[in-house]
């Protein structure tokens, strides 16, 4: 008989792939790291990372120059020499890639610390990650803040301020730069904030101000502490200092909706809740018409003759363009 009382998801568990002890609700994303894959670099084995990228910045950071070490810090394109890994990301991205726009606030003091050489040294060469900028691209949008304090209120006031600059709705998720520091005196590591520690399983959709006052509200259930203490590597790196809180906001504007040729899982088209209106349910066929948002509508007010009041909605709609051709109907767009 099932339990009345199911367990907290604030409750801590036991990952049987690798002993850590997590919270029940951050098991499925601690459980989908191990997935990934861990990344060991052949200069120091014992230390390991999460993704190709965070790899790359290690080798770039503590290897570049010895021996047998390939530079990472050479366009693969274009040959060109950087002396920094930010550097040669910002340049691939502008040159031969995504085009992104990047606006950088003021410049970084580290002169509060000048007594530890070694973290003055980590921090010297993420220091773009210490100051506000903006990150523009096609459809995204990341907002970097540099943290002054690490309570809810500092958060939220940057959310406010990316809702403000907001021109439409935005799926919005939030990461935390950070720093930890070995307890076997290997010195600093700093982890920038990326999607792979996103605060949020999946981005919560922000259109306005009811969704803002949700996303806090969900915001205020979490601990960032605990949540950046996941990302450690092992146990032998224990939290130092949260530098900057990352919010990507992803645009929902001139996105097509439409479905030709989509396809789906196999367990949603075969769960019987689910409505996916790929296929006609007369004759089973795909159908191939663009014409999802309309069929969607018919779907949610109940109509029994699907097919006959989709096309009546797109009649309706498109006597509003008379100059446009239904035959060349392509998607409706956010």
């Amino acid at each position: 008989m099932p339990s009345r009382n199911p367990p907290s998801r604030s409750q801590r568990v036991e990952c049987d792939e690798c002993g850590s002890s997590v919270y029940r609700r951050n098991l499925p994303r601690h459980k989908q790291a191990h997935r990934n894959g861990i990344f060991f670099c052949p200069t120091c084995p014992q230390f390991k990372a999460k993704s190709q990228s965070e790899l790359a910045f290690h080798q770039a950071r503590r290897h570049v120059g010895h021996d047998n070490v390939p530079n990472p810090l050479l366009c693969p394109i274009c040959q060109l020499d950087f002396n920094s890994f930010y550097g040669l990301q910002q340049h691939k991205n502008r040159v031969h890639g995504a085009r992104r726009r990047i606006e950088m606030g003021d410049p970084v003091d580290l002169s509060a610390y000048d007594d530890d050489e070694q973290l003055k040294e980590e921090l010297q060469s993420v220091q773009h990650f210490l100051r506000d900028h903006t990150i523009h691209s096609k459809h995204q949008t990341v907002y970097n803040f540099k943290l002054s304090d690490t309570s809810h209120d500092t958060v939220e006031q940057h959310l406010d301020n990316v809702f403000n600059q907001l021109q439409c709705a935005a799926k919005i998720n939030i990461a935390f730069g950070f720093v930890l520091k070995s307890i076997e005196g290997e010195g600093y590591r700093y982890y920038y904030a990326h999607h792979n520690n996103s605060v949020f399983e999946r981005p919560v959709i922000v259109a306005n101000q009811q969704d803002l006052a949700f996303l806090k509200d969900r915001l205020a259930d979490e601990d960032f502490f605990e949540h950046v203490i996941q990302e450690r590597p092992d146990t032998k790196w224990r939290f130092y200092q949260m530098t900057n809180v990352s919010i990507t906001a992803t645009m929902l504007h001139d996105i097509p909706l439409g479905c030709k040729n989509a396809v789906l899982p196999d367990f949603l088209m075969n769960h019987t809740g689910i409505k996916t209106l790929l296929l006609d349910r007369n004759n089973h066929i795909p159908y191939s018409d663009n014409l999802c948002a309309f069929r969607a509508i018919s779907a949610f007010h109940g109509d029994n003759l699907l097919q006959t009041r989709t096309k009546e909605l797109f009649s309706q709609f498109m006597q509003q363009f008379p100059d446009k051709d239904p035959k060349h109907f392509r998607s409706v767009r956010l």
